[in-house]
This record gives C-alpha cells, sequence and structure tokens, in this order.
C-alpha cells in the first residue's frame, strides 16, 4: 500500500533570548564552544581571534623552572591562568615530579589571579590564599609587597607573556623569584577579522562584543589601532620612530586618552568601541 507523507511549511524556529544581536568573539581558546553556545540562543557571531596559545615547543625551561621550585620549600606560588596552571601540573606529572610539586605548592601560599586559576588550583587538590575581585596581577603584586619577601621564596606562573616587572619588584624586596614559562602568545594566523571587527563599532543596543580578557584586548589594540596608527605615523615623519608616535601599546589609561583624542580613523574605532568594552582602570 502506497503511504503519503504530507508536509507543509516547517515551524519557524523560536526566536532565543540573543535573537536580534551580534556578538563579536575575540577568544582563541574553546571559541568554537562558545560560538555554538550563543548561536543555538540565536545570537549571530562574529569570530575574531586576536590570539594564539602556542605551547612552549621546548618544554626545557618549565622543566627547569619546576626542579628549582622543588629545591627548597617555596613560600609563596603565584597562579595566574587556569590553562597555565593544569598544563604546569601535567607536564610535572609526566616528568613523575607531579606529587613533589603538588606537595611543594600545598606548604606554600598560592594566589591566585582570577576565577579561572582558582578552579584549577582547587582541581589539582589545592586551596588559594588570596585571590583579588579585580582579577589584576597589580593586586597580586601589592598584596604580596605588603609582606616581608627578604630571603622568601616565589614560583611565579606566568600567562602568555614574561612577567619581567613583577618579578624584578618583588626580587628589589629581597625575594628570590623563579619563573614558569608554560605557553606564550602569538598574534593570530589572519589578523583581518580583527580589524574589521573594531572598525565596525556596534550599530545599535542590540550590537555586543564579548569583554576580551586582558590579553585579548593588548593583542586588539595593539594589531588594530596600533599597527595602523604607527604606520600612518611612518609615513607622515620618516624620521621619527614609529612606536614612539602613540601611546597605545598597552590597554592602559594613557592609550584610552590618545584613542579618544587621535583623528586617525583606527584610533577613532577603537575609541568608539570603549562604551562595549569598557575602558581600563
Amino acid at each position: 500500500m502506497a503511504t503519503t507523507t504530507l508536509t507543509g511549511p516547517r515551524p519557524t524556529p523560536r526566536p532565543g533570548p540573543l535573537t536580534g544581536f551580534t556578538i563579536g568573539v575575540t577568544a582563541a581558546r574553546r571559541r568554537d564552544e562558545l560560538t555554538a553556545l550563543l548561536t543555538r540562543r540565536g545570537a549571530q557571531v562574529v569570530e575574531a581571534p586576536v590570539l594564539r596559545i602556542m605551547p612552549l615547543a621546548d618544554d626545557l625551561a618549565l622543566r627547569r623552572a619546576t626542579e628549582s621550585c622543588l629545591t627548597a620549600p617555596l613560600d609563596y606560588v603565584v597562579a595566574t591562568t587556569g590553562v597555565g596552571w593544569r598544563g604546569w601540573m601535567s607536564a610535572a606529572e609526566g616528568w613523575g615530579r607531579g606529587a613533589a610539586l603538588a606537595d611543594a605548592c600545598r606548604r606554600a601560599v598560592v594566589l591566585t589571579r582570577g576565577p579561572k586559576a582558582t578552579g584549577a588550583v582547587r582541581a589539582s587538590g589545592l586551596g588559594e590564599g588570596f585571590s583579588p575581585g579585580s582579577e589584576a596581577t597589580d593586586e597580586l603584586l601589592t598584596w604580596l609587597l605588603a609582606r616581608p619577601l627578604t630571603g622568601r621564596r616565589i614560583a611565579v606562573q606566568e600567562h602568555g607573556v614574561r612577567l619581567d616587572g613583577f618579578a624584578a619588584a618583588l626580587r628589589e624586596r629581597g625575594a628570590e623569584v623563579i619563573s614558569v614559562p608554560v605557553y606564550r602568545w602569538a598574534p593570530p594566523d589572519d589578523p583581518a577579522p580583527v580589524r574589521r571587527l573594531v572598525a565596525a563599532p556596534p550599530r545599535s543596543a542590540r550590537s555586543s562584543r564579548r569583554p576580551p580578557p586582558t590579553a585579548c584586548a593588548t593583542r586588539c589594540w595593539t594589531h588594530c589601532a596600533g599597527t595602523s596608527c604607527r604606520s600612518a605615523s611612518a609615513r607622515s615623519a620618516p624620521g621619527r620612530s614609529p612606536t614612539s608616535a602613540c601611546p597605545r601599546s598597552s590597554p592602559s589609561a594613557a592609550g584610552w586618552a590618545h584613542w579618544s583624542g587621535c583623528s586617525r580613523r583606527p584610533c577613532r574605532a577603537v575609541a568608539a568601541a570603549n562604551s562595549t568594552w569598557g575602558a581600563p582602570g
């Protein structure tokens, strides 16, 4: 017996809580997961990764730092990122030094920079002694400098870039600092998407960008406003150093002041994003 399948118009998908929003995602890690989550809720997503996280090709530096941590008791351990902390613990486990490193950290005061680092530390069976509400490395440094540091041993897990200034401030107070490099940041393979994202400010209240963490913001500002502004400065003033033209190499108050007053379009675009991202303190 022949069967007839009745077909009608497909039901219109129900709008989600983010229907009508256009959201720019600047994250590199877990970007696909975040994009899928936003899309399922109705958002139109523009992907514009502003950095790549690159594991160290040679983990010899990480292993040397780990062994240095185990030569004598640690007083403080600074965990700056969750992914970095997990990578460090995993690498130590692979070398057969995981238990020793966990014990060394357990006997020290562990400082965590934010919720992700705190979660990673707790997942490894440890607890944090202090975590700033601002999630700022500077607040961790202020907390440490308020304590006697002469002769203290401090391990600092770096988060993508070297924390030379952080370590130098501790050493000036007499501390022995062990820098722990786990991974490095690198520019995106293709910077064009993020340049387009910054050059197109929100069109309305129903457009948004995912607020980027400091690493993403730094890369975004450097590649979008900084690169274009330096190039324009170099063309207009061939004898000057391009990097001295604009104080916007990092997300600082001085950088925002420059972008707000600069007449070049890339800098105006970054200043326009202030209403969405918020100027750094």
